[in-house]
């Protein structure tokens, strides 16, 4: 039985805190591994609010404690962690609302401890990154953004293996979106090659979190498809075939596949294979 620790910030009722709490324990009663002991959820009534809360935390921690959705998941703290603003989730549709919940629970049941949220860069992935211009930040940006796609991919399997099946498509197409301004940036940054190989990890996160559902939604393919048309060919191709190779050879262990992924994501976006 897992303890919830549930803490509530601001002025949000009642009903919200249960709609959440309820939404995390339907994945939790599906879900073929082990749930965590202890799940910290923190239910924020306002953006502000939040935004508040992750300021003072980074500050302690000094990282990025999260990305800014509606919900979010972490373990800096060692513990698994579910940080849920009302404000946000009451503006989306009620199923991407609780697509993004689910998420959450299944990033505590998939990493929940801090070695999923810490990366560290091979001292010959430091050397190759050094031959070619990298500095060390940008090597460690694109490091995250490799291993937060695979991340991805293993949650998106999980709700799929557990049936929420509407609930994952309908957000992985809100989230295969780009725009026209996102665009625009393709224009000014494809001739850098560090610009180029981190706005093509950037968007292999949400392209990687789609995956698990193209075999009962196939127009999620033709999705992909019409966000990366606006890429050269060449790029394009390196990032569809580079999903398609993860999604494939994904072991199901995030933190195993980290360094391999990486390694997959500089040779096709980086050192770029040929066509």
């Amino acid at each position: 039985m897992v303890q919830f620790n549930i803490s509530v910030q601001g002025n949000v009722p009642e009903e919200e805190i249960k709609q959440i709490v309820e939404t995390i324990t339907q994945l939790y009663r599906r879900s073929p591994f082990g749930t965590p002991e202890t799940l910290e959820i923190v239910v924020v009534d306002t953006v502000s609010r939040r935004e508040k809360i992750m300021r003072e935390e980074e500050k302690k921690l000094g990282v990025r404690v999260s990305e800014d959705y509606p919900v979010t998941h972490e373990a800096w703290f060692g513990t698994p962690r579910i940080v849920a603003c009302v404000e946000s989730l009451t503006k989306l549709a009620p199923i991407i609302a609780k697509a993004s919940i689910l998420v959450a629970a299944a990033h505590s049941i998939l990493h929940g401890s801090q070695e999923y949220y810490r990366y560290r860069l091979s001292p010959e992935a430091v050397r190759r990154g050094r031959e070619k211009g990298w500095d060390t930040e940008h090597l460690e940006r694109f490091l995250y953004l490799i291993a937060s796609g695979i991340k991805n991919l293993a949650v998106a399997r999980l709700l799929v293996r557990c049936g929420f099946i509407p609930e994952h498509t309908n957000l992985a197409l809100d989230q295969l979106s780009l725009e026209e301004s996102e665009k625009s940036i393709w224009k000014f940054i494809e001739n850098n090659a560090i610009g180029r190989a981190l706005y093509l990890a950037t968007m292999l996160k949400n392209i990687l979190f789609a995956y698990p559902s193209i075999p009962y939604a196939p127009y999620i393919a033709t999705r992909i498809q019409e966000i990366t048309a606006h890429l050269s060919a060449s790029a394009a191709w390196q990032l569809r075939s580079l999903c398609m190779e993860l999604a494939q050879t994904f072991p199901g262990d995030s933190k195993s596949f980290f360094l391999p992924a990486f390694e997959r994501a500089w040779s096709k976006l980086v050192e770029g294979e040929p066509l």
